[in-house]
Formats: structure tokens, sequence, C-alpha cells
């Protein structure tokens, strides 16, 4: 049985990857490369700041796996995991991320990792700021009997839990008690017009719609509308 020999390190193999043995293999190979830091700007509610947007996340460990693999370079035949150790958010956190390439060489499956260190920095986005600081853009004034009131309350909430997840501005700010009846605060003029045509497609109501000028940016004039909702029995 012929010997095989390394040609970079002359050390005896019993098998070969590519002309080296596993060791020169390994320190040479370039099939996946990751940065050794990573730095994301992360909300308490799970948005995170990539490319200077904020993005909704499933979860942080989502959040992670995905910007991670958008930092790797790797070859089209080489697969990729990612392990790291259970961890809580507390503050500035970091994370150890160990990158698991897989490939296959002459026949034989062969792994080589790589480290980097995922740095979570808690920052409060642009929605949950202006959450926390009142922002709305409509007032939607439920008027009528009590009962309905609650049902349409009820219809409103459902609308806005529907579209969270494409208008970030999709939140109430605040529900306001009020001379015979309820005013809900709103993030979204959009949204507040989807609820009035729903509540004029489902219950008996009649609307109005009024504009007013809030401020300016930019130069240019800043509306919020107030959708007034009248209920009859």
């Amino acid at each position: 049985m012929l010997r095989k020999f390394c040609p970079r390190c002359a050390k005896e193999t019993d098998e070969l990857f590519e002309g080296l043995c596993r060791d020169c293999y390994l320190e040479t190979a370039k099939f996946v490369e990751v940065p050794q830091n990573i730095s994301v700007l992360v909300c308490r509610c799970g948005r995170s700041n990539e490319k200077k947007k904020w993005v909704q996340n499933v979860s942080v460990e989502e959040m992670i796996e995905r910007v991670v693999m958008s930092n790797v370079r790797k070859d089209k035949d080489t697969d990729v995991r990612q392990e790291y150790e259970p961890f809580g958010i507390n503050g500035k956190t970091l994370v150890p991320v160990c990158v698991v390439a897989r490939r296959v060489v002459g026949g034989r499956e062969i792994e080589k990792s790589a480290q980097l260190v995922f740095t979570i920095i808690p920052q409060t986005c642009d929605v949950c700021s202006r959450v926390s600081g009142g922002y709305y853009e409509a007032i939607i004034q439920i008027r009528g009997p009590v009962h309905r009131r609650e049902q349409v309350l009820e219809l409103v909430k459902r609308i806005v839990d529907q579209y969270k997840d494409t208008d970030k501005f999709s939140f109430i700010t605040q529900v306001q008690d009020s001379k015979g009846g309820v005013d809900v605060y709103l993030g979204s003029s959009k949204i507040a017009g989807k609820i009035e045509q729903e509540s004029k497609r489902i219950y008996n109501v009649a609307s109005k719609v009024t504009h007013s000028v809030c401020g300016m940016k930019d130069g240019r004039a800043l509306n919020r509308i107030t959708i007034l909702l009248r209920i009859s029995d």
C-alpha cells in the first residue's frame, strides 16, 4: 500500500483532502469566513436595527441566526449551522456564536468552525419611542349605547392587531372615556380609515371625518384625522 504524505507539512496520513492532510486543509481552506464581531441595536419590543431600518423579529434567536447568516461567506457546496448557549438579555449582552461549516471533500465529510461574538445593544425603536411619547395620527370617537360601543371597540382592537405586522404604526396610544362614549387614539391614520369602513360594513354606524393640522415637518403640514362613529340601536 502506497503511503500518503502531505506536501505542505510532510506528515504521513491515511487520507488527503484536495491534496493536503486534514490539519493543513482545515488551516488553509476558506470555505467559510465570518467576522469576529457583530453588533445589533435591539428594542424591548423585539425589533432590531439592520441597515438603518427597524425590522420586526419572531424572536431574538431568529434575529441572531438571520443576521449571522447574512455576514457569513461560504462556498455554494458548504452547509452551515450555528451553535450558542442559551442566554438572557440584561442590558448590553454578548453572545458567543460558533459557526460550523460542513462540506464533502473527496467523498469524506469534513467540518470547520469559526467563532464570533454577537453583541445585543438595547435601544428604543422609532415605534416604541412614538408610543411612549403619546404619538397618534387619528382619533376614533365611538358614540352610542354602551353595549354597542363595546362591540365597536373590540372591532377596533382586532383590526389594529390584524395589521400590526404590515403597518408598524398600527397601535393604540390610549383609550379615553369621553362624554357619551369613548375615544381611541391610533398611531396610523390608514388603519383608522380601515376601521371606519369595517364598522360601517358590520354595524349600523354613521361616520363623520374631520381633518386638522397638528404641526409642520420638513416644511410640510402634518395632519390628524378624527373619525366620529355614531352607532344606532
